[in-house]
Protein backbone atom coordinates (compact mmCIF):
# COMPACT_ATOMS: atom_id res chain seq x y z
CA UNK A 1 0.00 0.00 0.00
CA UNK A 2 3.07 2.36 0.38
CA UNK A 3 3.25 2.91 -3.68
CA UNK A 4 -0.56 3.21 -3.42
CA UNK A 5 -1.86 6.91 -3.94
CA UNK A 6 -5.84 7.47 -3.47
CA UNK A 7 -7.08 10.43 -5.48
CA UNK A 8 -10.48 11.99 -4.02
CA UNK A 9 -12.54 13.51 -6.62
CA UNK A 10 -15.31 15.85 -4.68
CA UNK A 11 -18.58 15.33 -6.46
CA UNK A 12 -20.89 16.81 -4.36
CA UNK A 13 -23.71 19.66 -5.91
CA UNK A 14 -21.43 22.16 -5.11
CA UNK A 15 -19.08 21.27 -7.46
CA UNK A 16 -21.39 21.82 -10.54
CA UNK A 17 -20.97 25.41 -10.17
CA UNK A 18 -18.39 27.47 -11.81
CA UNK A 19 -17.48 24.90 -14.00
CA UNK A 20 -15.64 22.78 -11.31
CA UNK A 21 -16.33 19.62 -12.76
CA UNK A 22 -14.91 20.58 -16.21
CA UNK A 23 -11.40 21.62 -13.53
CA UNK A 24 -11.62 17.96 -12.09
CA UNK A 25 -12.11 16.19 -15.69
CA UNK A 26 -9.33 18.19 -16.98
CA UNK A 27 -6.93 17.60 -13.68
CA UNK A 28 -7.94 13.58 -13.51
CA UNK A 29 -6.34 13.34 -17.48
CA UNK A 30 -3.42 14.86 -16.17
CA UNK A 31 -2.81 12.90 -12.85
CA UNK A 32 -2.44 9.56 -14.34
CA UNK A 33 1.05 10.03 -16.23
CA UNK A 34 2.13 12.56 -13.38
CA UNK A 35 1.59 9.85 -10.61
CA UNK A 36 2.89 6.99 -12.75
CA UNK A 37 6.32 8.94 -13.40
CA UNK A 38 6.88 8.17 -9.39
CA UNK A 39 6.44 4.53 -9.60
CA UNK A 40 3.22 4.67 -7.30
CA UNK A 41 -0.13 2.90 -8.22
CA UNK A 42 -2.78 5.26 -8.69
CA UNK A 43 -6.66 4.42 -7.46
CA UNK A 44 -9.39 7.12 -8.72
CA UNK A 45 -12.13 7.63 -6.21
CA UNK A 46 -15.68 9.66 -6.30
CA UNK A 47 -16.93 11.00 -3.11
CA UNK A 48 -20.66 10.89 -3.21
CA UNK A 49 -22.52 9.41 -0.45
CA UNK A 50 -19.94 6.95 0.11
CA UNK A 51 -16.16 7.01 -1.68
CA UNK A 52 -16.30 4.34 -4.77
CA UNK A 53 -14.09 3.54 -7.59
CA UNK A 54 -13.68 5.67 -10.74
CA UNK A 55 -12.91 4.51 -13.72
CA UNK A 56 -12.24 7.43 -15.30
CA UNK A 57 -13.61 11.11 -15.91
CA UNK A 58 -16.38 9.58 -17.90
CA UNK A 59 -17.73 8.24 -14.86
CA UNK A 60 -17.20 11.53 -12.55
CA UNK A 61 -21.36 11.85 -12.02
CA UNK A 62 -22.55 15.28 -9.07
CA UNK A 63 -24.65 13.63 -6.65
CA UNK A 64 -25.37 14.51 -3.20
CA UNK A 65 -22.31 14.04 -0.89
CA UNK A 66 -22.12 12.89 2.97
CA UNK A 67 -19.63 14.37 4.76
CA UNK A 68 -19.04 10.42 6.96
CA UNK A 69 -18.05 9.02 3.83
CA UNK A 70 -14.85 9.98 3.51
CA UNK A 71 -14.09 9.88 6.88
CA UNK A 72 -14.93 5.88 6.59
CA UNK A 73 -13.01 5.49 3.62
CA UNK A 74 -10.01 7.11 5.40
CA UNK A 75 -10.84 4.55 8.57
CA UNK A 76 -11.28 1.66 6.24
CA UNK A 77 -7.61 1.72 4.18
CA UNK A 78 -5.98 1.08 7.89
CA UNK A 79 -2.96 3.02 8.36
CA UNK A 80 -0.08 4.94 6.26
CA UNK A 81 -2.53 5.74 3.16
CA UNK A 82 -1.72 8.71 1.02
CA UNK A 83 -4.72 10.12 -0.41
CA UNK A 84 -5.03 13.54 -2.94
CA UNK A 85 -8.07 15.51 -2.14
CA UNK A 86 -9.71 17.38 -5.16
CA UNK A 87 -12.70 19.56 -3.31
CA UNK A 88 -14.10 22.95 -3.16
CA UNK A 89 -14.09 22.04 0.76
CA UNK A 90 -17.33 23.66 1.24
CA UNK A 91 -18.45 21.37 4.63
CA UNK A 92 -19.46 22.40 7.89
CA UNK A 93 -16.72 22.97 10.00
CA UNK A 94 -16.98 20.43 12.23
CA UNK A 95 -16.44 18.22 9.48
CA UNK A 96 -13.40 19.82 8.83
CA UNK A 97 -12.12 18.63 12.56
CA UNK A 98 -13.39 15.03 11.72
CA UNK A 99 -11.54 14.65 8.39
CA UNK A 100 -8.35 16.25 10.54
CA UNK A 101 -8.93 13.36 13.29
CA UNK A 102 -9.02 10.12 11.01
CA UNK A 103 -5.80 11.39 8.92
CA UNK A 104 -4.21 12.22 11.91
CA UNK A 105 -5.52 8.40 13.86
CA UNK A 106 -3.95 6.44 10.52
CA UNK A 107 -1.30 8.45 10.19
CA UNK A 108 -2.27 9.20 6.96
CA UNK A 109 -1.28 11.66 4.54
CA UNK A 110 -3.41 14.05 2.58
CA UNK A 111 -2.59 16.31 0.89
CA UNK A 112 -5.84 18.65 -0.62
CA UNK A 113 -6.02 20.63 -3.73
CA UNK A 114 -8.27 23.71 -3.95
CA UNK A 115 -11.14 23.41 -6.92
CA UNK A 116 -13.18 26.40 -7.90
CA UNK A 117 -12.87 30.01 -7.12
CA UNK A 118 -15.30 29.61 -4.11
CA UNK A 119 -13.33 26.93 -2.46
CA UNK A 120 -12.53 27.03 1.47
CA UNK A 121 -8.81 27.83 1.92
CA UNK A 122 -9.01 27.19 5.43
CA UNK A 123 -10.78 24.08 5.80
CA UNK A 124 -8.71 22.30 2.94
CA UNK A 125 -5.56 23.77 4.64
CA UNK A 126 -6.68 22.55 7.81
CA UNK A 127 -7.18 18.82 6.71
CA UNK A 128 -3.94 18.88 4.25
CA UNK A 129 -0.40 17.61 4.86
CA UNK A 130 1.37 20.46 6.61
CA UNK A 131 -1.83 22.43 6.81
CA UNK A 132 -0.64 23.79 3.02
CA UNK A 133 -3.42 23.89 0.72
CA UNK A 134 -2.52 23.57 -3.20
CA UNK A 135 -4.45 25.24 -5.89
CA UNK A 136 -5.10 23.37 -9.06
CA UNK A 137 -2.27 25.08 -10.95
CA UNK A 138 -0.21 24.14 -8.24
CA UNK A 139 -0.86 20.34 -8.69
CA UNK A 140 2.60 18.87 -10.13
CA UNK A 141 3.49 20.37 -6.60
CA UNK A 142 1.19 18.66 -5.00
CA UNK A 143 1.41 14.70 -6.38
CA UNK A 144 5.48 15.76 -5.74
CA UNK A 145 4.89 15.82 -2.11
CA UNK A 146 2.48 12.91 -1.71
CA UNK A 147 4.58 10.97 -3.93
CA UNK A 148 7.26 11.68 -1.70
CA UNK A 149 5.43 11.47 1.84
CA UNK A 150 7.26 9.70 4.48
CA UNK A 151 3.93 9.34 6.10
CA UNK A 152 4.50 11.42 9.47
CA UNK A 153 1.52 13.09 10.01
CA UNK A 154 2.32 16.66 10.68
CA UNK A 155 0.14 18.87 13.10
Amino acid sequence: MDRDINIVFDLSGSMAELGKIRILKSLAARLIPLVSRHGDVVHFWGWREAVTPLKGPRDMVLAANNSQGLIDFIGDNGFGGKYLLLSDGLWAAEITDQIKQQVTTTRSCLVAVAIGADANSWSLSQISHGQTMYSSADIVTAVQLLCCADMEVSS
